[in-house]
Formats: structure tokens, C-alpha cells, sequence
């Protein structure tokens, strides 16, 4: 045994654990389920719920193992009858003034009460519904929240979250007894920039959220591993959706990168998604109209395009602007075709200062002011102009001399910028203007070629995040119609020019990310675990 371990018998299951673990701890890392409301273990032990009684033999009665320290030599039973009868008395209590509201409650089909009570109870309350003690229902705790003090266990979660984590600490227990409720303190609203994870970690439907509230029922949805994309932090999320339609995301553990936790921004992202109207097929300006265009189409006059410019400029008479929301596939994908093959040397995607503030934290718990999710995938693909080329505010120079022929723009990101103005009306001068995006854009009457992009819910890929961490995401919905990820796009470009790289994979591209950047050597897609991969990159 070593000395910072303790080993003991749970269920007749030798367990060994590390020294201060308490034992529903232990028994969580034997996989062994004790049944726990008020226990997180991301926040201070409160042991006021009670559920979590275990007996160890040779002590006088039963002990809460949420906050009952795993001892060497210990023999426990979390299941046989003696405890599942103290367990069952305990939520018969718990349900006592609970409204049973089940079939209008939000949290129905992934509440602890519901799922307990199935486990435990299965059993007719003894409290009339007429003298059951009625609390404040619809509560409004600020923009994202509402508060059914009747569902209320009284847990303490939300509590301590707010005082332990967000730190602003807008909650608090008022009254005694029968007629205790949480609410905020002094009336503050519940508006910090974590509020929603309190309706993430509350176990019964106490909490709920304004933006889901009453959307979807829970047992519709379908669940996928992602990657938050709206910071450089990468949040784990799982990402929910029915029929083709994304209802929420929600925070997936990580202990490497967010915990169980994840900001408000971040999870209502997925919005974003749906508040402009989307490119469905790729168009072609003819005669001075927009006009829908197969894809064959419109690659070849990328494809004429390209080679026109060279024999007019040179490579130096393109120009490409990426952006830092691409997958990291996307990038190198783009840098293969524009920089390594037509070697053009004015490539950038700094269309912001992410590149500056990538590392920089936004406040001490998740959020940083890069809100990209791969500056530094872009960063480590050296997605940057090569000798005597320009970057973005160069490109915009050349422009405005008539030096640039084509610029290729993926994604109007670039109009974000303080002096987009400015930059609109030189866009407009480009001779050949093809823009990849996913939205409608301002900048569609001065474009040759548009191409329809996926966003990142509709492919497969990865970010690499702040602290170097190479994390995957996988298609959640479908595209609208043509819509395709840029991988796919400079694919076809790379088969107009017959060329032997091949990218028609996402594996293919790892092969051959491998083979350029040791940083990516020996990773493949599949091999990216949910948790990603450190990546040895050093100071970038």
C-alpha cells in the first residue's frame, strides 16, 4: 500500500483510493452508485441531503458517505436493507411538500428525483395534497433563469456555485424548516456569466432555463461529443438536437479544460447559428447578377480565375484570408492549395487580435477575450504572408493599387474590424472577389463567386485550443442543401487541377498534416480521444 493511499471493501469490492477521499468518492471511482443530491465534485461538501447513507461495519449507525472519510481497512455496504430502507425514508422527506408536477416539468426524463424515486421510493406520499406547504412558482431569478421554489430540494448546488465558482454569490436560504427556499439575495438578479450552469448541476427541476424552458422534451434529443467554438478556451460540450435542429448545448466533463462547467456566452452560442439567413448553393456572377451555380461550375471559374491571375501577376496577383474559426483541417487544407502549390505569398488570417490575446483570460474561471476557437491551429499552420508577401491589411493596400487581381475570402469575418468600412469599399474594387461563406453577406454584390460553407455543427474536424489541446468535433446536423466544409472545396479545386495531393479525406489531411508538422505526427482523427490530445508544441 502506498503511504498516500487507503484500501477498503465496498459492497465486498476491494477499493483502493487516495488518502482523503471520502467514500462515495471511492465507491464513484469502483463505479459503485451511491445515490447523492447536495454532492458535486466540483464544489465544497455540504451533507444536507442526506441520500447518501452508507453502513460501515463496526460503527454504531449509518454515516453519509459524501463527507465520511475513506479509512484503511473499512468494510462498507451502500446497498443492502438496513440502507435502502433509511435511503427510502429520507426521500419520502425530501418529497414530502414536492409539487409531483412531473408531466409540466422541464427537467422530466433526466431529473434525480424522478430517477430515485424509481430506485427507492415507488410509493404513495402520506402528505395530503391540500396541507402540502405551498412556495413562489415562476420566479424570475434574472435573464436566464426561472426559480420553482415548490421543486426546490434544497441541495445547496446553486449556492455554491455562486459562491465558490462565479463568485458573486446573488443566492441564499431564507426562512426555516418546512418553509425554507433559496432566492436572491437582497433581490439581485442571477446575471453572471456562469449563471446557467446552476440549471445545469440543480438535480430536479428547481431551475430552469428561459432559452430551453418548454422547447423540446428531453427524451426527443439526441446527443453528440463537441467542441464549444466561441472562445479559444474549447469548452467540451455535448451538442443536442431533434429533426435537424440544435436545442442546446451543454457543458461535457473535461477536468484538462472546463471541469463540468462552461459560460453562458458559450452555451447559448448555438443561436448564432440560426440569426442570419444561409448560402445554400454556390452562385455565380453573370451579366452582373447572381445566379445560382452547380458546384462543378463554380470551381472551374475559381479554377480559370487562378490560372489567369498567375499569367497576368504571378502568385503575388492572389491574395487569401482565412479565418481563425476554421477547423484546423480547413486551415491546412487552404494553405496546401494557395501557399505550397499556386505559392502565393499573401495568405493571413489575423482578422482580429485573437493572435495577441489567445492565452489571455477573460476572468479566472473559463472565458478568454480570443473568442476564436482555433487562433492557435492557425498560428501552428503558420497561416501567415511567406517572405514579400502581405497580410491582411497589405492585401487591402494592394487592392487599392490594382496590384491584387483575386482575393479568396472565407467567411466576412473580416468585416468585424474597426475600419470594415473602409475595408467594404476597397473589397469592392477586387476584380475577382470569391467569398466561402455560411451566411448571407453585405459583400455579395461585389463578389465573382460564392461558395456555400458548412458551420462547424455540419462537419467534422478539430480546434486547437489556448493551452495546445487538439480536441474533435463531429457533424451534429446536416448542411442546408450544397452547403461543404472547405476541405472538400480545395479537394475539388486540387482535382480541377489534376494534381495527385489528395484531401478527400479527414484522415488523408491528418496523413499529410503528419508528414509536414511533427506536432501532428502519428495523431489521427479516430485516435483523438473525446478528451483530445496535449499537443508538445512549446511557446508559440
Amino acid at each position: 500500500m502506498a503511504e498516500d493511499t487507503v484500501t477498503l471493501k465496498i459492497n465486498g469490492k476491494e477499493v483502493t483510493t487516495k488518502k482523503g477521499n471520502m467514500i462515495l468518492q471511492a465507491a464513484e471511482q469502483a463505479g459503485i452508485l451511491i445515490p447523492h443530491f447536495c454532492y458535486h465534485k466540483h464544489l465544497s461538501i455540504a451533507g444536507n441531503c442526506r441520500m447518501c447513507l452508507v453502513e460501515v461495519e463496526g460503527w454504531p449507525k449509518l454515516v453519509i458517505s459524501c463527507a465520511t472519510m475513506a479509512q484503511e481497512g473499512m468494510v462498507v455496504h451502500t446497498n443492502n436493507e438496513k440502507v435502502r430502507k433509511a435511503v427510502t425514508s429520507v426521500l419520502e422527506f425530501i418529497l414530502l411538500n414536492h409539487p409531483v408536477d412531473c408531466p409540466i416539468c422541464d427537467q422530466s426524463g433526466e431529473c434525480g428525483l424522478q430517477d430515485y424515486y424509481m430506485e427507492y421510493g415507488l410509493h404513495d406520499s402520506r402528505m395530503p395534497l391540500k396541507e402540502k406547504h405551498r412556495k413562489r412558482k415562476v420566479v424570475d431569478l434574472g435573464p436566464t433563469i426561472v426559480l420553482d421554489t415548490e421543486r426546490c430540494i434544497l441541495c445547496s448546488r446553486c449556492i455554491r456555485f455562486c459562491d465558490e465558482v462565479s463568485k458573486t454569490s446573488e443566492l441564499a436560504f431564507i426562512r426555516r424548516g418546512g418553509k425554507m427556499e433559496i432566492t436572491s439575495f437582497e433581490n439581485r438578479p442571477l446575471d453572471n456569466p456562469y449563471s446557467l450552469n446552476t440549471v445545469e448541476i440543480c438535480p430536479v427541476g428547481a431551475l430552469t432555463s428561459k432559452d430551453f424552458r418548454f422547447k423540446c422534451r428531453v427524451w426527443f434529443l439526441k446527443t453528440i461529443n463537441s467542441v464549444c467554438d466561441h472562445c479559444s478556451t474549447g469548452c467540451n460540450i455535448y451538442a443536442e438536437y431533434h429533426q435537424n435542429k440544435i436545442y442546446r448545448f451543454r457543458p461535457r466533463q473535461t477536468d484538462y479544460v472546463n471541469k463540468t462547467w462552461m459560460c453562458d456566452e458559450g452555451r447559448l452560442s448555438y443561436k448564432a447559428l440560426y440569426s442570419r439567413e444561409r448560402v445554400e448553393t454556390p452562385m455565380l456572377q453573370i451579366k452582373g447578377k447572381l445566379q445560382p451555380s452547380s458546384w462543378n461550375d463554380a470551381l472551374d471559374s475559381i479554377h480559370k480565375t487562378v490560372e489567369t491571375v498567375i499569367s497576368e501577376k504571378g502568385p503575388a496577383g492572389i491574395g487569401v484570408i482565412a479565418s481563425p474559426k476554421l477547423s484546423t483541417e480547413e486551415l491546412f487544407s487552404l494553405k496546401e492549395f494557395f501557399g505550397n502549390l499556386i505559392k502565393t505569398p499573401n495568405i493571413d488570417f489575423r482578422v482580429d487580435d485573437g493572435f495577441q490575446t489567445n492565452k489571455k483570460m477573460e476572468d479566472d474561471v473559463l472565458r478568454r477575450v480570443d473568442k476564436n476557437p482555433n487562433t492557435l491551429g492557425a498560428m501552428l499552420l503558420k497561416i501567415f504572408p511567406t517572405e514579400n508577401g502581405a497580410d491582411i491589411k497589405g492585401m487591402i493596400s494592394k487592392i487599392d493599387k490594382g496590384d491584387l487581381k483575386m482575393l479568396f475570402l472565407v467567411t466576412d469575418d473580416i468585416l468585424k474590424k474597426e475600419d470594415s468600412e473602409k475595408i467594404k469599399h476597397s473589397l469592392e474594387k477586387v476584380e475577382h472577389l470569391i467569398l466561402v461563406t455560411p451566411f448571407k453577406s453585405e459583400l455579395f454584390k461585389s463578389c465573382e463567386v460564392i461558395l456555400p460553407l458548412k458551420t462547424y455543427m455540419e462537419k467534422d474536424g478539430t480546434f486547437i485550443n489556448a493551452q495546445g489541446r487538439i480536441q474533435k468535433f463531429h457533424r451534429v446536423i446536416n448542411p442546408p442543401h450544397e452547403a461543404a466544409s472547405l476541405v472538400e472545396i480545395i479537394n475539388g479545386l486540387l482535382q480541377m487541377r489534376e494534381h495527385q495531393i489528395d484531401l478527400s479525406s479527414i484522415e488523408k489531411v491528418f496523413l499529410r498534416m503528419g508528414s509536414q508538422h511533427l506536432f501532428f505526427e502519428g495523431i489521427t482523427f479516430e485516435g483523438i480521444p473525446d478528451i483530445g490530445i496535449q499537443l508538445k508544441i512549446g511557446e508559440v
